[in-house]
């Protein structure tokens, strides 16, 4: 699941890849209906994610937000970095620890 979510943002064709990082920074801004709107998603996020992590309950949801939160930061640091082997590298560094939350040892 992440793996495949990651790889869509890779390339050239980042505006066709996830909206969060940008929405993010937009709705932060935004007046209060919209922050509750994305509120609102971002929980239902979290909690689809929580729903598939093996574990119990609050220690899932913890997991859900440290990936969520983890890969958008990845995603907005390499978009904003050169193409460039670092920004390949701050992706895969955050994959390869998001994959290691989602399926714990």
């Amino acid at each position: 699941m992440t793996t495949a979510w990651v790889i869509t943002q890779e390339g050239p064709q980042h505006e066709t890849g996830c909206v969060m990082p940008t929405l993010s920074a937009d709705v932060a801004r935004s007046n209060p209906q919209i922050r509750a709107a994305y509120k609102r998603k971002m929980l239902e996020l979290v909690r689809k994610m929580s729903n598939i992590l093996d574990g119990a309950g609050p220690d899932r949801e913890k997991r859900a937000w440290s990936v969520i939160a983890m890969m958008v930061g990845a995603i907005a640091i390499s978009r904003a970095m050169p193409d460039s082997e670092e920004a390949d590298r701050a992706l895969d560094s955050a994959l390869q620890t998001a994959i290691a939350l989602i399926a714990p040892k």
